[in-house]
């Protein structure tokens, strides 16, 4: 919204809670379309947070992908000449030596990294047993991988478990919600009730199972995984919009 608009309904919001009425609605920001400067796609945003008439300006899905950054962009570089495989026996269905936990999810997105060097005022202790772990990685998978510099053993890159939560979107009941649902569980079970408490009609685990897709998509993908229910309408569930899926749980 403009700053006048914005002072008027500060102003009326002053009087009606004078008289102990319930406030009026903020009335939403108008969106303009710009053209992104990496891809060229058209886009919308809120004028007001926009710099030099939108120069430079990236898109979501851009913006997305640059900032997305996967295990194997975290890693030391000493990883890959001494870390990628195992130290198991030797194995003839792996010749080259079985791959390493933490080598098998380096394509795996990071949510968070904590480190007590770069992060002292954010940074959680390692949640595994290993007590020489001053760098982690939070995966979005729900797996965690700790950077361990024993002493006397030297380096490892234990892998544990934070959660088992997955991801899925679906279609509305084109009747109370016409639009995309996307929920967070660990079971599909667990979703089926979740979408049943949000709202949606005629859903069953056999439908779920059917219809629903394991993924997010850019429109959540600066979610971190939490058990909820999000929901888009019909024409808002596209990122290059200027929408954001509304929790519902």
């Amino acid at each position: 919204m403009s700053r006048r608009t914005d002072k008027m309904w500060q102003a009326a919001s002053r009087v009606t809670a004078l008289k102990g009425e319930p406030l009026p609605p903020a009335p939403k920001p108008t969106l303009a379309t710009y053209s992104c400067s990496k891809c060229t796609a058209p886009f919308k945003e809120n004028p007001e947070v926009v710099m030099d008439n939108g120069a430079g300006l990236w898109c979501p899905r851009c913006s997305y992908m640059a900032n997305t950054r996967y295990l194997k962009n975290e890693l030391p570089r000493e990883f890959a000449a001494e870390f990628m495989t195992t130290n198991a026996q030797y194995d003839p269905a792996h010749p080259q030596g079985k791959s390493s936990p933490a080598a098998e999810l380096l394509e795996v997105r990071v949510v968070r990294e904590y480190s007590r060097v770069t992060d002292e005022a954010g940074y959680k202790p390692w949640p595994g047993p290993q007590k020489d772990v001053h760098c982690w990685w939070e995966l979005e998978n729900g797996k965690a991988v700790g950077w361990n510099e024993s002493p006397s053993k030297g380096w490892s890159f234990p892998v544990i478990t934070l959660h088992n939560l997955k991801i899925w979107n679906i279609r509305g009941d084109y009747s109370d919600f016409d639009g995309r649902f996307y929920v967070c569980a660990e079971t599909k079970k667990r979703a089926v009730e979740l979408l049943v408490q949000a709202g949606r009609r005629f859903i069953s685990l056999n439908e779920f199972t059917k219809y629903a897709s394991p993924a997010w998509g850019i429109a959540m993908g600066q979610h971190k995984r939490e058990e909820g229910v999000w929901f888009t309408p019909e024409g808002q569930d596209d990122v290059m919009g200027g929408y954001k899926p509304k929790r519902l749980i």
